[in-house]
């Protein structure tokens, strides 16, 4: 696999933005202990690295993740400024607690920006850092290759993309760690029920895609009953109003064939899921229709 440069440029700027803060906070740390504040005020802080960067390197990062980092980043400096009035005005008891607070404020602070490492790696390598399935940054040229193959031997494939069903209503009703867990069980799931030669990808929101090789629509529709039936043993479940729903999820099936564009099959498997309104457990096969047929659908009213 070639090198992504872009991407090893991005790992190397965070590290060095770790042993900047390292050395920093080491200095910082010690000046305080030893009461030599006015050492301590004349440290340089370090320059947060996403401050630097273009917009254009900047979109190339995780903007959830910069924003808590960025946010963090700011009461970091906020608290290592209070640590050192303290010690000017020689206030040992809001010291000793804005010192303590200072530190564990950085230890979190750190934990982010080595997530923030771990998620490059992780995409440079092709991967989903949250479920462990390949990312959507691989997903498009290894769905064309295989179409490809497809081409060239004339053996089956399909390809089947899954969502958790009334997803809106499970992320209204969990937290975002509860909602991560369900998608990180669903990735297990799945990873379970494939055979080791057929690969699963999670390319955005609430969407697992999986390229089930030398196997047609039945093949497919047997292995997402797997998956329901592990699912349901799983027994996932949330509240909502009042009441205990189970976590389930729906599934639509394509046998792609040579020349088919991947971008818009997955957005007419997206289309089609949704348009099904995801029956718990469904899973159905997908039916190609034109661009006209697909446009007159769209504007039909749902009964």
């Amino acid at each position: 696999m070639p090198l992504n440069y872009e991407l090893n440029d991005r790992i190397n700027i965070v590290l060095t933005s770790q042993d900047e803060y390292i050395r920093w906070f080491t200095a910082f740390s010690r000046r305080i202990v030893c009461e030599e504040y006015s050492e301590a005020l004349s440290l340089q802080k370090p320059n947060f690295f996403i401050k630097s960067l273009s917009e254009d390197a900047l979109a190339t990062f995780n903007e959830k993740q910069i924003g808590v980092i960025n946010k963090k980043n700011e009461d970091l400096f906020e608290f290592a400024d209070k640590v050192v009035h303290d010690l000017c005005e020689g206030n040992v008891q809001s010291l000793t607690g804005d010192f303590v607070a200072f530190t564990e404020l950085f230890d979190w602070f750190m934990r982010d920006v080595s997530q923030l490492r771990r998620s490059v790696f992780y995409e440079e390598n092709g991967y989903d850092k949250l479920t462990g399935l390949k990312s959507a940054s691989s997903m498009f040229k290894e769905l064309e290759i295989e179409l490809e193959r497809v081409s060239r031997q004339g053996k089956d494939f399909s390809m089947a993309m899954a969502m958790i069903v009334d997803y809106e209503e499970v992320k209204e009703h969990l937290g975002a760690e509860q909602l991560d867990e369900h998608i990180h069980l669903a990735a297990r799931v799945i990873k379970k029920c494939l055979r080791p030669f057929d690969d699963a990808y999670y390319s955005r929101n609430n969407e697992f895609v999986m390229a089930l090789k030398q196997t047609g629509a039945g093949g497919a529709i047997r292995a997402f009953n797997r998956l329901e039936g592990e699912f349901e043993k799983e027994a996932a479940s949330y509240v909502a109003n009042g009441e205990t729903k189970k976590v389930s999820m729906t599934c639509c099936i394509a046998e792609p064939v040579p020349g088919d564009d991947v971008s818009i099959l997955l957005d007419n498997l997206r289309e089609d899921i949704k348009s099904s309104n995801g029956t718990s457990g469904n899973a159905f096969s997908y039916n190609e229709i034109s661009p006209l047929q697909r446009l007159i659908k769209q504007d039909t009213p749902q009964k």
